[in-house]
């Protein structure tokens, strides 16, 4: 019990040293003078998932993970049932042409899921434009053999993995037709397995690469959603919006997921060692890119039907029946 109280409290005082550090990455406000868990008078720090090692710190990014976790899990239902589904009433119900009840949930889904994704590309674009190996290649397995990690970008990696924690969590609750729920759950499940896998094996700067630009996609296809769901008309500002935001998505996927994570799924099975983690690791990689192809070739249907449609997009405030939720 002494030992469980003595973890929680240095995940706590690791948690708070480690959230300072990735403000001042991020914001600019000032670091702490040490980390909790960190090295003496530098800013690298090393991972503690595991609860059952023999060090004094270990387990406590276990901890730490579980409660951001639980704050990502409250506030994105927060958002969603105290801002935006309210807001979503002052426009959608408005229009009684398409209203529908339950448009109003995905409404507040779609918003929440901007806000994630708009944080996130902008943190990680502020911890790693800075570094010099963003842009090398060949430096992404430079560090395999050390086991500590910047102190801002290991925040960022275990918030990024609450935020999947959560995630899996979240869709148990969302309306999805049935193959549209196991792929997310494969996608998540995938997702999760590479972040652990990474920290467990120093693949990092790996990790760090995908999730650089892994968001952008997500921005202008969330914001053609929402502005799809305040459209009332077919020719309406909104709609044109929406037709516009999807183009620049299909255009913004396609380089990011299937041209540049499809050049790092190829460094990565060029040059990880022939281990058991690498092999893992490597396994991995090609699951997330043969999800993302699959997308691709929804994607494409949907441009033809956009085309067909007289440049409008599928009308998104029915069923949702595109796979890219």
């Amino acid at each position: 019990m002494l030992q469980q109280t003595n973890t929680l409290h240095v995940a706590i005082r690791a948690a708070s040293d480690l959230t300072a550090t990735f403000s001042a990455s991020v914001f600019g406000t000032q670091p702490p003078s040490s980390l909790t868990c960190g090295e003496p008078g530098s800013n690298q720090v090393q991972f503690f998932l595991d609860p059952f090692e023999d060090k004094e710190c270990a387990g406590a990014d276990f901890i730490l993970v579980f409660m951001m976790s639980v704050v990502i899990f409250v506030l994105t239902w927060w958002g969603r049932w105290f801002i935006w589904e309210p807001l979503a009433d002052l426009r959608i119900s408005g229009s009684k042409k398409h209203f529908d009840p339950s448009v109003k949930k995905r409404f507040g889904v779609t918003l929440t899921s901007i806000i994630v994704h708009v944080c996130s590309a902008f943190f990680v674009f502020r911890i790693l434009v800075p570094t010099e190996w963003l842009y090398k290649p060949s430096c992404w397995v430079d560090n395999i053999d050390d086991d500590t990690i910047d102190a801002d970008l290991k925040f960022y990696y275990l918030l990024y993995l609450a935020r999947y924690c959560s995630d899996s969590v979240s869709i148990l609750f969302e309306e999805r037709r049935k193959d549209q729920f196991l792929q997310m759950v494969y996608h998540h499940a995938v997702t999760i397995g590479l972040v652990v896998c990474s920290i467990n094996a120093r693949y990092t700067r790996f990790g760090g690469v995908i999730m650089f630009f892994f968001d952008w996609a997500d921005i202008p296809l969330q914001c053609a959603k929402a502005s799809k769901y305040l459209s009332v008309e077919p020719k309406d500002f909104y709609n044109y919006v929406a037709n516009r935001l999807f183009e620049l998505f299909a255009i913004t996927y396609f380089l990011t997921r299937n041209c540049m994570f499809n050049f790092v799924v190829y460094t990565a099975l060029r040059d990880l060692p022939d281990t058991s983690s690498g092999a893992t690791a490597r396994i991995l990689l090609v699951m997330l890119a043969a999800i993302q192809t699959f997308w691709l070739t929804l994607l494409i249907k949907a441009v033809k039907k956009q085309i067909a449609n007289g440049g409008n997009v599928e009308d998104i405030r029915e069923e949702d029946k595109k796979k890219f939720e």
